[in-house]
C-alpha cells in the first residue's frame, strides 16, 4: 500500500507517509468528532443492567441522530473548519483555535 501511495501521490499523510501522522493526533472524521462523543455522553451516562438494554440504548441514540440531520450538518461544518486549521498549522496543534460553539 505504501508503494502505491508513493507512486500515486507526491505527498500523503500516514504512519509511513511523506508527511508523518502525529502519534497522538485526534482523527478528523465525523464519527470521531461527533457520533462517538454523542453516544458515549448519552449512552454511558447511565448504568445498563444487561447487554440487551445497552444495545437498545445505542440503537435509540443512533435513531435520535438520524432524526436530527441538522446535527450531522453542523458536525460536518465543524470538521471542515478543523481541516482548514490543520492545513494552516501544517499539521500542528489547532484545537485551541476551534473556539467554543
Amino acid at each position: 500500500m505504501t508503494n502505491f501511495l508513493n507512486e500515486k501521490y507526491e505527498t500523503w499523510i500516514g504512519k509511513y507517509g511523506t508527511i508523518r501522522w502525529p502519534p497522538n493526533s485526534p482523527d478528523l472524521t465525523p464519527p470521531d468528532t461527533f457520533l462517538w462523543g454523542y453516544l458515549k455522553n448519552n449512552i454511558y451516562s447511565r448504568e445498563h443492567d444487561n447487554i440487551e438494554l445497552l444495545n437498545e440504548n445505542i440503537q435509540n441514540g443512533i435513531e435520535t441522530i438520524n432524526n436530527n440531520p441538522q446535527w450531522v450538518v453542523k458536525s460536518i461544518d465543524k470538521l471542515k473548519k478543523a481541516y482548514r486549521l490543520c492545513v494552516q498549522m501544517n499539521g500542528g496543534h489547532f484545537q485551541h483555535l476551534m473556539g467554543f460553539q
